[in-house]
């Protein structure tokens, strides 16, 4: 049965030079003939023409056309785009003659979601459009391109294919051992390829784990106690005064937002309020928020005092390796460590810090392809996985149990892909764009 003819506006509904309404599904030339000033189902496939939306003997838009024919179009359906004038109200008057006929207005995501069911691109791909209309850095913008381009799929189809070559290989001597020619692999022969799998499944997790501060930036919160400066140093971060400074202890009394992109890394800022002891009702709830956001916190930035040193053990203990510890005021008085002035500006080396603590500056973007925590649940998946199976293979444990683990890592794999997908997930993914894309 074919699929309806959906249409949406691609560009937002805003007063603008022009508008851009997309249309997809068999027949949809024949369908909006009726609104077009010329023929358009004799219009050849990937062409522009130009014409007029009509309604009756009344004309009621100038408009370019363009028409690409299945399956060479974006969805791998018949597609048609009208380049419309800009407005609120031409586009929305366009859009509503459309809709009068057989065709319903896209859902968030449609056409994009329709590319991935036809085959066109795989769930790498899909998501990757989506990185690109979110992509806040060039780095995020490069990654973004190169998933889209397939990328990912070149990664995972070659350990894929071995795993199952391997795990055919396993089920035929299995099945069949009295076989000379279903001979297997050493063991230790396998056990090397294993090793092999691990290896390069582990590097794309941990590239994975980069990636996502590239994408979904770094959730920085800035901590200290009273009046030590991380308001100056929230500001100096985003060059510009949106904390409140004053020599006041207790001036941040809730948590401060604030983005920055620090030479491709993005920081989702937040400016909390000093932790000290304090009988102030509305202080108190102040740390409380402050606390909650250090347990989110990829970064924890440990701002100190240099008049007045600080305890900070209990704070490497409890958020280890997210923690930087920073001393502000060196321009009233250096000391040894990483040290700055906020007041100032003179925060390079943080910078320099906070980018030698994350390394990600060297990543290309064939390594930034895969980031998001559906991508990260299924690689660690397969990972884990891949563990297991060489435990139970050095533990000389039946091959039915290695093949299972074989058979977990690559369904991984496929389903990271979309090969094997739930109509859940695509409406969780798909929900995330735009209506028109």
């Amino acid at each position: 049965m074919p699929a309806e003819i959906i249409a949406a506006l691609s560009t937002p509904l805003m007063q603008s030079a022009i508008a851009l309404l997309r249309l997809s599904g068999e027949g949809v030339c024949e369908e909006i003939n009726d609104f077009i000033s010329y023929d358009i189902t004799k219009q050849k496939a990937n062409t522009i023409e130009y014409g007029h939306i009509v309604q009756g003997n009344t004309k009621v838009d100038e408009v370019l056309i363009s028409v690409f024919k299945a399956p060479h179009s974006f969805t791998r359906e018949d597609m048609v785009e009208i380049n419309c004038h800009g407005g609120i109200y031409v586009a929305r008057r366009v859009l509503s003659l459309l809709l009068s006929k057989n065709i319903r207005l896209a859902l968030p995501g449609e056409f994009t979601r329709r590319a991935f069911l036809n085959g066109r691109i795989d769930l790498t791909q899909a998501e990757a459009v989506l990185d690109l209309i979110e992509a806040k850095s060039e780095e995020a913008r490069s990654g973004a391109m190169a998933s889209l381009q397939g990328e990912a799929r070149l990664l995972l189809e070659p350990l894929i294919e071995e795993i199952s070559q391997a795990i055919a290989a396993i089920e035929v001597h299995i099945d069949y051992p009295e076989y000379e020619d279903t001979e297997p692999t050493s063991q230790k022969a396998f056990e090397t390829k294993l090793l092999d799998w691990i290896s390069r499944s582990e590097g794309l997790l941990r590239q994975a784990n980069q990636s996502r501060y590239i994408y979904q930036g770094i959730k920085t919160a800035i901590i200290g106690e009273p009046n030590v400066g991380k308001s100056s140093l929230f500001n100096a971060l985003l060059k510009q005064d949106k904390a409140i400074v004053t020599d006041i202890a207790g001036t941040t009394r809730d948590v401060v937002e604030g983005q920055v992109n620090l030479d491709g890394i993005i920081l989702h800022l937040l400016d909390t309020a000093g932790i000290h002891k304090t009988v102030d009702a509305i202080e108190q709830i102040g740390i409380s928020k402050s606390e909650a956001v250090m347990a989110e916190a990829d970064l924890i930035i440990l701002l100190l005092d240099p008049f007045a040193p600080q305890d900070y053990k209990e704070y490497q203990d409890k958020y280890q390796d997210r923690l930087l510890v920073v001393t502000n005021k060196k321009d009233l008085k250096a000391v040894d460590g990483l040290c700055i002035s906020a007041k100032n500006g003179e925060i390079d080396d943080l910078v320099n810090a906070i980018h030698q603590h994350f390394d990600i500056k060297g990543l290309t973007a064939s390594q930034t392809l895969l980031h998001n925590e559906r991508q990260i649940g299924l690689l660690t998946r397969a990972h884990e996985a891949l563990k297991s199976a060489l435990k139970n293979s050095e533990e000389n444990q039946p091959s039915d149990l290695v093949v299972i683990d074989l058979n977990e890592a690559a369904s991984a794999w496929a389903e990271l892909l979309g090969r094997v997908h739930r109509e859940d997930l695509l409406d969780r993914i798909f929900s995330r764009f735009c209506v028109g894309k």
